[in-house]
């Protein structure tokens, strides 16, 4: 589908519901086979690389982010188009890139919008950026990292929510790696109403709920039981996080932007690629997964952390 196409609506709108993004995405691929689950894929493309957020503030609504140039992880040299976009916003940023020398992409992609892309020197993306009125941030990995509440955080700050009653309750069960009927202890629950969305909760002892995000619970959990869901190989620079426990929003963001493009699917993971050592230990960190150590086999590529 033309996720360009997608994004300019989305921006045209600034904001709107889960169920009206449903149907735009309906209405531009009305054959496909699963309406849901493309909707889902196209909100991690635009979510993972800092388009669109969803579910504002535990709500059903989306809202566009502001258009910035964002400098990549693993590259000084090199920005990617992020947040809002117009056609008209393009053919700028390509035109004001070509007078001051910077080299200029725009490659289609097959599962979200095309990788708008500036190489050059840092001083000419930051003025490219000043023309085309639109924000450049340098090493956006390490700046987006310095503005995430680790998991540890958000469990103290979580607000408490008393605990629905009547509704069909799941928990997040580790060794099945899915959501499971019942309610567990130290568990990421899901509570469905009958009619209405649901609600996530993270159980505590005597009955204690902390209202978080879906995936947020998930990881608070791992971390009350020493769930390593996790995996950094520092040879390779390669970060893994299961399908089935997908990281925090804003943690799957900063991976992402170490070099502009969304994470491969293998073997039951999601990979992210080329995330540095300094990256992968804050997002360990934050997500409340042990911290890595780096030994000499490490460093040669031969140990794995997680």
């Amino acid at each position: 589908m033309n996720c360009d196409l997608l994004l300019y609506w989305m921006t045209h709108r600034g904001e709107g519901s889960w169920a009206g993004f449903r149907r735009a995405t309906a209405e531009l691929v009305p054959d496909a086979p699963d309406q849901n689950r493309m909707a889902r894929q196209l909100k991690g493309a635009l979510s993972d690389l800092a388009h669109v957020d969803f579910f504002v503030d535990g709500s059903q609504q989306w809202r566009v982010l502001p258009a910035m140039l964002a400098g990549l992880g693993i590259d000084g040299s090199a920005a990617i188009l992020c947040g809002a976009r117009t056609p008209e916003l393009i053919l700028s940023l390509q035109a004001i890139a070509g007078k001051l020398g910077c080299e200029f992409s725009n490659t289609p992609s097959e599962s979200g919008p095309s990788r708008v892309t500036l190489s050059g020197a840092p001083c000419d993306i930051q003025q490219t950026a000043d023309e085309a009125n639109i924000v450049f941030v340098p090493k956006a990995p390490n700046q987006l990292l310095s503005a995430v509440d680790t998991i540890a955080i958000q469990i103290e700050k979580a607000p408490r929510d008393p605990q629905p009653y009547n509704w069909d309750v799941e928990s997040f069960d580790f060794n099945m790696r899915s959501w499971v009927e019942g309610l567990q202890l130290n568990a990421a629950c899901k509570f469905t109403p009958r009619y209405g969305v649901p609600k996530f909760l993270l159980h505590r002892r005597h009955r204690k709920f902390l209202r978080l995000a879906k995936r947020d619970a998930v990881y608070a959990a791992a971390m009350l039981r020493g769930v390593h869901l996790l995996s950094y190989d520092a040879g390779s620079g390669l970060l893994t996080a299961p399908l089935a426990a997908p990281m925090p929003e804003k943690l799957a963001r900063i991976a992402c932007l170490c070099t502009g493009t969304e994470p491969t699917i293998d073997k039951g993971a999601r990979a992210y690629s080329s995330v540095t050592f300094d990256i992968a230990s804050a997002i360990l960190v934050a997500a409340g997964q042990s911290y890595p150590v780096v030994t000499e086999l490490a460093q040669a590529g031969r140990l794995n952390f997680g």
